[in-house]
């Protein structure tokens, strides 16, 4: 293999690399945070029209080890069935330092980093009075300002994941 071969080969590989990693990740996804009393919308929103509801929430994490990530403009957001569906953009200034977790949900939700409900009605689309992660298979994906899909959580009743 010639020197220019292995250089080439070397480049192709790692354009391979930059295509499939994500440096933001949904790490952790809460759909029941709170499994004996999540009967009722207070403990079962990551939105809520009434900010007194919400314990549900997720939480992104930046596995770089250097660049801190402006996730201003990013989309997250699921459509799971009927009227459950919802998409938020992120803040400007939304920034995730690096090897650091950004936890987003509702008001109730424990260590909570942005509150959904506190965003302004046109960084929300949607259902307007309420979202809920799904308790059966759901999903919830991350977009970068672009649409493209940066991450995507998928979950099954059963407790099979599916990370992507």
């Amino acid at each position: 293999m010639t020197k220019l071969t292995r250089k080439l080969l070397a480049l192709f590989c790692w354009i391979c690399c930059l295509n499939g990693y994500s440096q933001i990740v949904i790490n952790e996804v809460a759909p029941r945070p709170d499994p004996l009393n999540d009967t009722g919308q207070d403990a079962q929103s990551m939105y809520h029209s009434n900010p007194a509801f919400g314990k549900e929430y997720i939480e992104l994490y930046n596995t770089s080890d250097c660049d801190t990530i402006d996730l201003g403009c990013y989309i997250l957001g699921a459509n799971t069935f009927g009227v459950n569906n919802f998409a938020c953009r992120l803040p400007a200034g939304t920034l995730l330092p690096p090897k650091q977790f950004l936890v987003i949900g509702g008001p109730l939700a424990l260590n909570v980093d942005l509150v959904l409900n506190t965003l302004p009605a046109t960084e929300r689309c949607g259902n307007a009075n309420r979202w809920f992660l799904e308790n059966s298979d759901g999903y919830v994906a991350l977009y970068d300002p672009n649409g493209a899909t940066v991450n995507a959580v998928f979950w099954t009743a059963n407790g099979v994941n599916d990370l992507t």
